[in-house]
């Protein structure tokens, strides 16, 4: 959501994650331009001393008539603001999600071969991604919690590899202690 920051539990998590970060060669920093994903970037941009931060439309939440919308309305659909009778004409599918983050690895991939780079994005971003990864058919129980996944946590690090064949792989190397998990 736009204007919706971080909270002071979600800085705790936050500065964990860029002291995990602190000693890695960082070469790039990218990041959705919505505020929470800034202020996320932010604190690990001062703690690793890195020198910009680049913000990407490809990190962006999902884009949904849903954005907005009370808790209460999202609890009523089960979150699955993908259900095709639901969406309205510019919400985006799983597949968009899947096509527009897919776009971004092969951008960074490319851009920054062989380096370490940070990307900032949200939870059902990270999800798709995983999903198409992993090879599990996109749909609502891929990116939640129904085909076996747990949904990434706040701060927590996914790490993609690329091998020298193009073959992407994905997998979590650091959660913060959080005190609400």
């Amino acid at each position: 959501l736009p204007r919706f920051g971080l909270t002071k539990n979600g800085e705790e998590e936050i500065a964990q994650t860029a002291k995990f970060l602190k000693d890695r060669p960082i070469s790039e920093l990218y990041a959705s331009p919505l505020l929470r994903a800034k202020k996320t970037a932010e604190i690990i941009q001062k703690e690793i001393n890195f020198p910009h931060i680049t913000f990407s439309d490809h990190l962006l939440e999902v884009r949904s008539s849903f954005m907005g919308q009370p808790i209460e309305a999202l609890q009523k659909i089960k979150f699955d603001i993908f259900d095709p009778k639901l969406r309205k004409g510019d919400d985006e599918t799983i597949e968009d999600i899947a096509k527009r983050s897919l776009e971004f690895i092969e951008y960074a991939v490319t851009k920054h071969q062989g380096k370490h780079v940070v990307a900032v994005s949200h939870g059902d971003i990270l999800m798709t991604v995983k999903a198409v990864l992993k090879g599990m058919p996109l749909e609502i129980d891929s990116i939640r919690t129904g085909k076996g996944f747990r949904y990434v946590r706040h701060g927590e690090v996914l790490q993609i590899t690329v091998d020298e064949n193009g073959k992407k792989t994905i997998e979590s190397i650091f959660i913060p202690d959080s005190k609400t998990y």
